[in-house]
């Protein structure tokens, strides 16, 4: 599964940069730049358009993700990189897969073949030198 992306790679109807992002079975991890609106909204407008989806396809109503949206800055490249491994290496941890590259819910596909493209707004440098620190 993929994030629908519009033609400047981010997430269709969200206003941020995308870097990375991982559907687990009841909750997700989003590593996002909020740009003109806030990163609640953005996360509050994915999490409900996926919400509507999964329910109409699987007729069921309700919630799907166990807890309220929380978000943390990330001030520096070192934790940036922490945060894009924890979120891959999720489904690893909870023992769905055992190789990240064997799940089809994360971004692990598009960052292992593209790389990260938006890296140049957080720091001075080549995307594919970040991308080889992440992988």
């Amino acid at each position: 599964m993929r994030l629908r992306m519009d033609d400047n790679g981010l997430p269709c109807g969200t206003n941020c940069t995308y870097y990375g992002y991982c559907l687990m079975t009841n909750h997700f991890h989003l590593l996002i730049r909020e740009r003109e609106e806030k990163v609640g909204e953005t996360v509050k407008r994915i999490a409900s358009s996926y919400v509507y989806y999964y329910n109409k396809k699987y007729g069921r109503d309700g919630h799907l993700f166990k807890e309220r949206f929380k978000s943390e800055p990330v001030n520096d490249m070192a934790y940036f990189v922490t945060l894009l491994r924890y979120i891959h290496q999720n489904p690893v941890k909870a023992g769905i897969v055992s190789d990240i590259k064997d799940y089809d819910f994360s971004s692990w596909g598009e960052l292992r073949n593209y790389g990260v493209t938006e890296l140049h707004s957080c720091r001075t440098g080549s995307s594919s030198r970040a991308s080889s620190e992440i992988l």
